[in-house]
């Protein structure tokens, strides 16, 4: 599997609204250290995918499914 463009997950996280994000935040269930501004939530939020990326096992599979939900939500705005 080859590693995402964290930048780029980034700026298309950015280009969303907060309601439209609630579906991929919620993958992250309480792991955003408290961010309150849409620009903390969704830099927390590239940072702990990561970290899942590369240190927990089965990570990557968690990634990928933040990604799909990234994809269907922008296909569908």
């Amino acid at each position: 599997m080859i590693e995402p463009y964290w930048n780029e997950i980034e700026q298309r996280m950015m280009k969303l609204t907060l309601k439209q994000l609630r579906p991929v935040l919620k993958w992250f269930s309480g792991s955003l250290g408290g961010a309150s501004s849409k620009r903390d939530k969704v830099h927390e939020a590239v940072s702990q995918m990561q970290y899942w990326w590369g240190h927990v096992e089965g990570g990557q599979g968690r990634v990928s499914n933040v990604i799909k939900e990234l994809e269907s939500i922008e296909f569908f705005s």
